[in-house]
């Protein structure tokens, strides 16, 4: 599952910067159970810009900064992927 992943690769990068791994809404998600919302989003955002903050770096940008009552779109899962290679790819 992308979000899983995408919470995995995080959290090393948190670690990474010497922060805690985040406290995740819906810690288990689970393949073809889990309807993924725009809370998920918003963490997997939150916890990725903690990390960018401590990395010296600024947040990435995002489309529809304010998901409630979005859909969440492709998009949104484009952009945290993308600022997620950024910073595995920072030197530290």
């Amino acid at each position: 599952m992308h979000v899983n992943e995408l919470r995995s690769r995080i959290d090393s990068l948190r670690l990474r910067y010497g922060l805690s791994t985040f406290n995740w809404t819906d810690p288990n998600l689970s393949s073809g159970q889990t309807i993924i919302r725009a809370i998920h989003v918003t963490d997997l955002r939150s916890a990725l810009d903690a990390a960018y903050i401590a990395a010296g770096r600024e947040r990435p940008n995002y489309t529809d900064l304010v998901l409630g009552g979005i859909y969440v779109k492709a998009v949104h899962f484009t952009e945290l992927r993308a600022a997620v290679v950024n910073l595995e790819r920072t030197p530290q």
